[in-house]
């Protein structure tokens, strides 16, 4: 005879099993963790004589008896029991709820970060920000004294004002830029790139490009944006009439390249710090082309006498002074032309490059028609020439 199965069935309805909670399971798991396994054993089960309710192992009498008096000394099970040893499961369950704040899902009101994470940049880059005055400083030095020697020793044109005068001018009003450019952009384009990095803001940011490729195209866009903004200063009325104080100099020297009005110099700035922060350019690209600008600016408006040969290989990838002057002479469609101030590649590009003045480099008039006396071309009255009434000449003559 064989055995017959049988199957146990409870008279219980079936109960459908609630669903899975992480959160309340570690909860009850761990409820109350710094008390020690005595007392948590003491909190699920009540002790008797302590309002227990009556039951075969527990007697009325023995549930209603008061509890017993304490000593005020503890018992050396309770004073084990008080100083419970850390949990590991508690730690570990911890551990598994804190999620890393690049995967967890942002909170109410935090910004959504949707950019790579900062990427290390070469050691170029640190040095130069980290030694940025000094390098800054440097260059400027270096550069003012190479010029400087090489007018001295092969200048192209005669002077045609006394030089301690013009220069005392252009050197005062550079000094006055660059406290003014302090105080009011403290930071600067330096500044600027370096918040959209922290930020992950700009284009850079949000490419995977090679520090190197990142560094010389944001050299080359910065120096764009300064082609057109030069260009921009020529076309618009009220923007000549601060950039004419920079054209206003009747001679071409290394201290031309510093003479700009200072509401101008804001301009610039900002116009910087705009790119640089779009771009999110490497800060270190930001201080080398600040330093770059600087140069050409001196070495463009030198009284250079350069070979033919050599004005014209470099002519080709900078701008040369043979270049620049053309872009200071009196006549009109000589001074729109030639803006490039680091590459001349721009006015090739965009049609506004011209190799040669009408009049030779020797013959040609530099300034402007309606800046020639000297008593127009002082500090206070180049401070004050973006308010002057006399305009600018329509047509050459």
């Amino acid at each position: 005879m064989g055995a017959t199965p049988w199957k146990f069935e409870s008279s219980r309805p079936h109960q459908p099993e609630p669903p899975f909670d992480e959160a309340r399971r570690t909860q009850r798991r761990f409820a109350r963790p710094g008390a020690a396994p005595c007392q948590r054993r003491a909190q699920a089960r009540p002790a008797a004589g302590n309002g227990a309710a009556a039951g075969p192992d527990n007697p009325p009498e023995r549930a209603a008896a008061p509890p017993p008096a304490t000593a005020s000394a503890p018992s050396p099970a309770s004073s084990s029991c008080s100083a419970p040893p850390p949990r590991r499961g508690l730690a570990r369950a911890r551990r598994r709820r804190t999620i890393p704040a690049a995967r967890r899902a942002p909170a109410p009101g935090e910004p959504v970060r949707r950019h790579a994470p900062p990427r290390r940049r070469p050691a170029i880059d640190a040095f130069l920000l980290q030694h940025e005055p000094a390098v800054r400083l440097a260059a400027f030095l270096g550069a003012f004294a190479a010029v400087a020697l090489a007018e001295r020793a092969a200048p192209r044109r005669p002077p045609s004002a006394p030089r301690a005068r013009r220069w005392a001018i252009n050197i005062a009003l550079a000094a006055l830029n660059a406290a003014a450019l302090r105080f009011a952009f403290a930071a600067g384009a330096v500044g600027a790139a370096q918040a959209a990095d922290a930020a992950g803001f700009g284009l850079f940011n949000r490419l995977a490009w090679p520090a190197w490729l990142e560094f010389a195209c944001a050299m080359l866009l910065l120096d764009l944006a300064i082609y057109f903004q030069h260009a921009l200063f020529h076309a618009v009325p009220g923007l000549w009439r601060l950039h004419k104080v920079h054209h206003s100099d009747t001679d071409m020297d290394v201290t031309a390249g510093a003479r700009f009005h200072v509401i101008e110099i804001f301009l610039s700035m900002a116009l910087k710090i705009a790119v640089a922060g779009a771009l999110g350019a490497p800060a270190a690209a930001v201080v080398a082309f600040e330093i770059a600008l600087n140069a050409s600016a001196m070495f463009n408006h030198g009284n250079l006498a350069l070979p033919a040969r050599l004005d014209g290989a470099l002519r080709r990838v900078i701008v040369t002074p043979d270049m620049h002057r053309i872009h200071h002479s009196a006549l009109r469609r000589e001074t729109d032309s030639n803006f490039g101030f680091c590459l001349s590649c721009w006015d090739r590009l965009f049609g506004t490059y011209r190799p040669r003045p009408r009049d030779g480099h020797e013959s040609m008039t530099i300034g402007l028609a309606e800046f020639r006396d000297p008593a127009q071309l002082g500090l206070p009255a180049l401070l004050a020439m973006p308010f002057a009434r006399p305009p600018r000449p329509p047509a050459d003559r």
